[in-house]
């Protein structure tokens, strides 16, 4: 595929992932590899709906360089350090989307046996360690889980989740995915707790009110 279809792509996808509520307004990122030297990314707080190829920026896979005045997204680095650590991925989606999110809130790792049906399928989701958005700490604590893992998603603690694939197509899909094996893992959660206290919502939310007070 050719760099205008690449970029063609990168605004296609992302008019997807908001119309499936995976990403809202300009938050979220997703890139393309182009070559061995450089990849291309969604430009830094521009919206999804309106966005053009010719707003999308080219980056420098080495040392983040780009020309114009249009800048990059401001999660850059988290995209230059997948392509590096694996060669065959061609496409990567961040996303702040609800489920995963809430998942990722947790601090802890979707399990291998719970993980999902496709591209996921036994599969453990880590959890990278907190580190504030847009900065080196946050790609260096994915550069440090996703080494020891074989998985396409990493949750991003306190933030989102982040997915890549041999293509951005593959990453959109595996971005679907997990948002519905989180929303399973989530509901059978609580299908557990409220078993285990015998409450509705109300009293679920007060048990969880109360614990947290005394952890």
């Amino acid at each position: 595929m050719n760099e205008q279809k690449l970029r063609q792509s990168l605004c296609d996808t992302g008019r997807v992932l908001v119309g499936k509520g995976l990403v809202a307004r300009t938050w979220g990122n997703l890139s393309v590899r182009l070559d061995d030297h450089s990849f291309l990314i969604t430009p830094s707080g521009r919206s999804y709906e309106g966005l053009t190829p010719a707003e999308i920026v080219r980056v420098s896979l080495e040392d983040l360089s780009y020309s114009g005045d249009i800048k990059p997204s401001s999660e850059k680095n988290l995209h230059q350090v997948i392509y590096k650590k694996f060669s065959d991925v061609g496409g990567i989606i961040h996303t702040h989307q609800p489920y995963a999110s809430v998942l990722a809130s947790s601090r802890k790792e979707l399990p291998a046996s719970h993980s999902g049906f496709g591209l996921l399928a036994g599969k453990a989701v880590p959890c990278a360690g907190y580190a504030l958005p847009t900065t080196k700490s946050l790609a260096q604590s994915v550069e440090d889980v996703i080494g020891k893992f074989d998985t396409f998603a990493v949750f991003l603690a306190n933030h989102g989740a982040v997915f890549w694939g041999e293509s951005l197509d593959a990453a959109l899909k595996i971005a679907e995915e997990l948002e519905v094996v989180c929303l399973t893992y989530i509901l059978e959660a609580y299908r557990v707790l409220s078993d285990n206290i015998h409450g509705d919502l109300d009293s679920l939310t007060e048990y969880y009110i109360k614990t947290r007070r005394k952890g």
